[in-house]
This record gives structure tokens, sequence and C-alpha cells, in this order.
């Protein structure tokens, strides 16, 4: 059986764990970005508390995605050919990569000062 007809006939919690966290990355990369641009105005002080809100909101929906990930069910055929464990092993080990990659994108803003 193919993955895409087992994405198919799935309900779809099946590619969250393989494509939900490098999006949630993306998306926390991107707002990172835009707090740095818009809290000019308001201080650095904000501007940590703002990041680390949305880093703590990314770890959240990124353990999410691993908790699917482990919480997988499969059907006989699918144990056969391994398309379970795939995408479990997959899923956790992308959740790792991206909550480390997570951390990182928060890494400039509480050790580096304001020019």
């Amino acid at each position: 059986m193919s993955i895409m007809h087992r994405v198919k006939r799935s309900n779809g919690w099946t590619i969250v764990p393989i494509l939900g966290p490098p999006v949630i990355w993306s998306v926390h990369l991107l707002a990172c970005y835009l707090l740095v641009t818009a809290t000019t105005v308001l201080g650095e002080a904000w501007l940590r508390v703002e990041v680390i809100i949305v880093t703590l909101v990314a770890l959240a929906g990124i353990g999410l995605c691993a908790a699917v990930a482990l919480d997988q069910q499969e059907s006989p055929e699918e144990e056969r050919a391994g398309l379970s464990d795939f995408v479990r092993s997959f899923g956790v080990a992308a959740s790792l990569l991206f909550g480390i990659a997570v951390l990182f994108t928060l890494m400039p803003v509480l050790v580096l000062r304001a020019l």
C-alpha cells in the first residue's frame, strides 16, 4: 500500500507528524522576525517576553505533533509494510529536530543585547 493511498484512506492525522514540525518552525521563525521589527518602539524587555511566548506556543505545537506520531494506530496491512513505524519514527525525529531549531531561534533574543 502506497503512502498516498494511506493518506487518502486515513482521517488526515497521518500527515500531521511529518509536516507539522517544519511548518510550526517556519511560522515561529517568521513570527520572531516580525516581532523584532515591530517592537522597536516598546523596547527590548517586551521583545523578549513576546518571543518567549511565541516560542512556548511553538514548542507546545511541536509536542502535540510528537504525541500524534506516537499515537499512530495501524491496520495489519500497514503493520506488515512498516509504514506506521516510518511515520512514528520520522514524526518523533522531526519533532525533536525542529524543537531544537525553535530553541536555537530563541537564543539570539536571550543572549544578545540591542546595539
